[in-house]
């Protein structure tokens, strides 16, 4: 596979268009210079390499499971976070409510399985968790008894 790479004018860099835009992986001397030319084929074909891999994958309706689903949603989620639209404590928190969830109906069940009696069930068992004496907000499972007493109360201020 020959990655056809060209010199930018002027510049002597190599570079390629993708997706309509114009990236650069490498510096030569010359379009004769093919030791810079391999250098740069290298680094395109690890960037398409990646990409690849960062690539969503397809998965029917009908296969997909809380986790698969879980994560095409953070997926999207993260584009948006990328985008400006949305801020990372927003996409976090988002993060570990769909992990909770996806831990309390079990990860591996198909989506299309999925029924009220499990969203009912779950949200039973967020509503029964202990509540945070600082935000009155429910404290996560994971989260309980970890912190040590000495650290639950307030410091006394020095005045």
């Amino acid at each position: 596979m020959e990655a056809q790479l060209v010199q930018a004018p002027g510049w002597g860099r190599w570079c390629k268009r993708v997706d309509g835009r114009v990236r650069y992986f490498g510096q030569g001397s010359s379009e004769e210079d093919t030791r810079s030319y391999r250098l740069a084929e290298r680094a395109y074909f690890e960037f398409l390499r990646r990409r690849e891999a960062n690539q969503p994958v397809d998965i029917s309706v009908s296969q997909a499971t809380v986790a698969d689903i879980a994560e095409k949603f953070l997926q999207q989620l993260h584009g948006r976070y990328q985008r400006g639209e949305i801020t990372a404590t927003h996409f976090e928190h988002t993060r570990c409510c769909l992990k909770a969830f996806a831990a309390a109906v079990g990860p591996d069940k198909r989506f299309s399985c999925l029924g009220e009696l499990d969203i009912e069930d779950y949200r039973s068992r967020t509503l029964n968790l202990p509540q945070s004496e600082d935000t009155g907000r429910p404290i996560a499972p994971d989260n309980t008894g970890k912190r040590p007493a000495h650290q639950r109360t307030a410091a006394p201020s020095s005045n």
